[in-house]
């Protein structure tokens, strides 16, 4: 088969041929390879099913972390490949985590943008309302799950184990909380899971 350039002017020779190239050659191809090739293909479905799952069962809506796992899969989703290159992997979720949890906005901290006149009353009201209803949810979570569980998951994973005796009640429950996150999104997904979905473009409970 022979193409004219001109007829294609702005698009590569390469992505008309390619396309072609496979089909020949895979037409071409002995019937027990194409079996191989094919049995190949549905293995990579079936893994990329399984790990589309366990995305959606984060991500599920319906649950009270839903949007907290969302956010963090988003964020690894939505990275340039530039930058998802050079990330660690275990830095950038001990990042991703924290801003959820221990590092999240106070109302003390809200009080004093207010003080410095960064934010209005409205806004003030506003914000205080919505960090007072996450401390709740926060706590309810801890609690519901258990606080000497989660500590036994905090000790496991981290070596300052008489740090959770020095914070105030909401910073002890944001670290728990930051614990119950940490542990729940490793046991589901690894970091190959995470190449998979950004190759794949699978789909979380938001999408």
């Amino acid at each position: 088969m022979i193409f004219s350039y001109r007829l294609f002017p702005t698009v590569p020779m390469t992505a008309i041929a390619t396309p072609v190239f496979k089909k020949n050659f895979l037409f071409e191809l002995p019937t027990d390879v194409k079996q191989i090739i094919k049995k190949k293909e549905i293995e990579v479905e079936q893994e990329n099913q399984k790990i589309a799952e366990k995305f959606q069962e984060l991500t599920d809506a319906d649950t009270e972390t839903g949007e907290d796992y969302t956010s963090i899969i988003d964020e690894f989703k939505y990275m340039s490949n530039e930058e998802f290159e050079d990330i660690d992997y275990d830095d950038e979720l001990f990042r991703m985590i924290s801003g959820l949890t221990v590092c999240r906005e106070t109302v003390a901290d809200i009080q004093m943008k207010f003080e410095l006149n960064q934010i209005d009353e409205e806004e003030l009201e506003t914000t205080i309302e919505e960090i007072k209803n996450d401390d709740a949810r926060i706590k309810k979570i801890v609690d519901d799950y258990g606080v000497f569980k989660i500590l036994k998951i905090y000790q496991k994973h981290f070596s300052y184990k008489n740090d959770l005796k020095k914070v105030e009640e909401i910073d002890f429950y944001n670290r728990c909380y930051y614990c119950l996150i940490y542990e729940g999104f490793l046991s589901k997904i690894s970091y190959e899971d995470i190449v998979k979905m950004r190759k794949f473009d699978l789909r979380t409970e938001y999408d």
